[in-house]
């Protein structure tokens, strides 16, 4: 996906109950106190990515940044969510916390929901007219230019409900930490690794990069890092990097400035994050001196990490995706 200019940006449709900036102000806390991705008060074992308990399936994008951030704020021990709606059809309640309860809400149990939120179907700027008789061609009312539609199409994002932690309800049919995801066997993270078409080379000057050029990923031998996860987690972060090639997902620009950097370096963290939580490395942001990079980014952009998380988890489905496509060749 293209980067939105600002313009644009102040033009993309959206839903009110989108809070761009109490999300980001909330991760940008987390950040400067330290505790952001570095999984302090986390149990390792429950770890991994949010899903929804009735559904069974695992949220995706900027909803893993938004859920792990109420967790790490509640100390929620459970990575399962749902609905009211879909609690109330097995029977679970929320409990009800004292009236001096620290945060407590508004409604009659004092529980606080969490949004979940949904890309939009996209939009088209207003600047670009469709040409009459055409199916999907469009003109530029400012330049002239022509262009398909599909090139032009922007997403969004909309609030869609609320979720609430297994941890917020009484009568459940299981232990809520006992219905957290198990992580990949190690047999698909070597699947992964082995599988992947950016061959990886030994460092020659003591530092971990992916090379866009020559399209190769270099690390230092693993017996220089302090453990085997912190090694993998690295590795993680450079074949989220290596997605962005242009035979692959084609996200660099032309010219890499200091601005996109920092982008580019969020994505390839959060894509390392998602990549070790889905397949049960704990831990997350082994590359601490990118911290106030991301503080700066974010605090200039209130949608970075919307922007970002979603990059990042097209990254990592992509990664997914050749491993397993590779497997069945």
């Amino acid at each position: 996906q293209t980067p939105l200019s600002s313009r644009e940006e102040t033009r993309m449709p959206s839903s009110p109950k989108v809070d761009y900036s109490g999300v980001t102000d909330s991760i940008i806390k987390l950040m400067e106190d330290g505790t952001f991705f570095t999984g302090q008060g986390w149990e390792s074992d429950v770890h991994h990515l949010p899903f929804n308990f009735t559904t069974d399936e695992m949220y995706r994008g900027i909803n893993i940044i938004n859920l792990w951030v109420t967790q790490m704020n509640k100390g929620y021990q459970s990575m399962g969510w749902m609905t009211l709606r879909q609690a109330r059809n097995i029977g679970a309640t929320l409990k009800v916390l004292p009236a001096n309860a620290p945060d407590r809400g508004d409604s009659k149990t004092g529980q606080k929901g969490t949004a979940v939120f949904k890309a939009g179907d996209g939009w088209i700027p207003s600047e670009w007219k469709i040409v009459t008789g055409s199916e999907d061609l469009y003109r530029s009312q400012k330049t002239g230019d022509y262009e398909e539609g599909d090139n032009l199409r922007r997403s969004y994002l909309k609030r869609v409900g609320t979720l609430f932690n297994l941890d917020q309800f009484d009568n459940l049919p299981i232990e809520p930490r006992e219905a957290n995801h198990k992580p990949l066997p190690e047999t698909e993270i070597n699947n992964l690794l082995d599988n992947h078409p950016v061959p990886v080379f030994v460092s020659q000057n003591g530092r971990c990069y992916y090379d866009p050029r020559k399209d190769n990923i270099y690390m230092v031998h693993e017996n220089d890092f302090t453990d085997h996860n912190t090694y993998l987690l690295t590795l993680f972060h450079e074949l989220t990097h290596s997605t962005g090639h242009k035979s692959r997902l084609d996200r660099f620009p032309p010219k890499i400035d200091k601005t996109y950097y920092a982008k580019e370096e969020l994505i390839a963290e959060l894509g390392e994050a998602f990549l070790g939580e889905r397949i049960g490395i704990p831990g997350g942001m082994v590359h601490a001196h990118y911290l106030q990079h991301y503080i700066a980014h974010l605090k200039d952009d209130d949608r970075a990490i919307f922007k970002a998380a979603a990059a990042a988890q097209t990254a990592v489905e992509l990664l997914l995706e050749q491993q397993q496509h590779r497997e069945a060749a």
